[in-house]
């Protein structure tokens, strides 16, 4: 599964929070760590409140990019904290 940026910033000019989870505590930038989007990631950790945002499991983001050998991506958030 690819995420397109430009699709992002559609749904959030429809003014969806992104920092809502879902069932089981994840947030887009969850799911835009598991695929490994970096440019989605950047995106939406410009727009987010967080980027420690905890799962319902105590699994944050830059767990799921390490688990998922996002190596970009943890990098980014490494930087960013």
């Amino acid at each position: 599964m690819h995420v397109h940026k430009n699709v992002v910033e559609f749904f959030l000019n429809q003014e969806l929070n992104i920092s809502d989870p879902d069932k089981d505590g994840w947030t887009s930038l969850h799911y835009a760590v598991q695929r490994g989007c970096l440019e989605v990631v950047k995106f939406l950790a410009r727009k987010g409140k967080s980027i420690n945002v905890e799962n319902a499991y105590g699994s944050k983001p830059v767990h799921r990019a390490a688990s998922g050998g996002h190596k970009n991506v943890v990098e980014f958030f490494l930087i960013k904290e």
